[in-house]
């Protein structure tokens, strides 16, 4: 729901990616894919812009969804619980009927997002 979900896994071994030290992709049109690795020497490549779906939770949430995940896999804690702030700033907002205030939240989202926010597959949909 929230952060640069995985567009590749490989077990090549692109970059030694370890300790706090960023490292990414940079492509044509100059965006910077976030590279990750665990401890098995898989590498993770991100998409360039984080998820977000802060404003979509209305929908979410009418479609029964209890739950919803911020990945800050290599973002720390500060920006773990900023997101975990906004998110649930978002759900009071839809639950007291104010859906204004998720437009409001949404561009704190992308103060703190790397590279830019998407709506990704939730808005745009899979092509069959």
């Amino acid at each position: 729901m929230q952060g640069n979900i995985e567009a590749m896994v490989t077990e090549d071994r692109l970059a030694a990616v370890s300790g706090d030290r960023f490292l990414g992709l940079q492509d044509q049109r100059n965006r910077v894919f976030p590279l990750r690795c665990d401890s098995e020497s898989r590498v993770y490549l991100a998409n360039a812009v984080e998820t977000c779906l802060i404003d979509h939770l209305p929908r979410i949430i009418g479609m029964g969804i209890d739950a919803v995940a911020i990945d800050a896999r290599g973002r720390g804690p500060r920006y773990a619980g900023e997101m975990v702030r906004l998110y649930l700033a978002g759900i009071e907002a839809v639950v007291r009927g104010d859906p204004g205030m998720l437009d409001v939240l949404k561009d704190e989202v992308k103060q703190r997002a790397l590279g830019g926010i998407t709506g990704g597959h939730f808005v745009r949909g899979l092509a069959g």
